[in-house]
């Protein structure tokens, strides 16, 4: 399997402290367990039952993020990351 994090991701989580290789594992796990039929949940496996009842599997989407004030940002390394593998399946 081609590693599913971005040279940038993997910088920024090895910069925060965190290993890029024990975060991917992480991600993939849970979506296993969200998404995998386990813990006797009524989806088939890989298949989140509302989001097929209610969307079009062939929609995309974009989103922005907008700050309505000052504040402090943490976890963008681990966001990003969370995106990359969620997306690379």
């Amino acid at each position: 399997m081609t590693d599913p994090l971005s040279l940038a991701t993997i910088t920024a989580l090895r910069a925060a402290g965190l290993a890029p290789e024990y975060i991917c594992e992480l991600v993939e796990r849970t979506l296993a367990e969200d998404l995998g039929g386990a813990g006797g949940s009524a989806g088939a496996a890989g298949i989140d039952v509302t989001t097929a009842a209610t969307v079009d599997a062939t929609a995309s989407g974009t989103a922005n993020v907008v700050a309505r004030g000052t504040g402090v940002v943490a976890g963008l390394p681990l966001s990003a990351a969370v995106f990359e593998v969620a997306s690379s399946g």
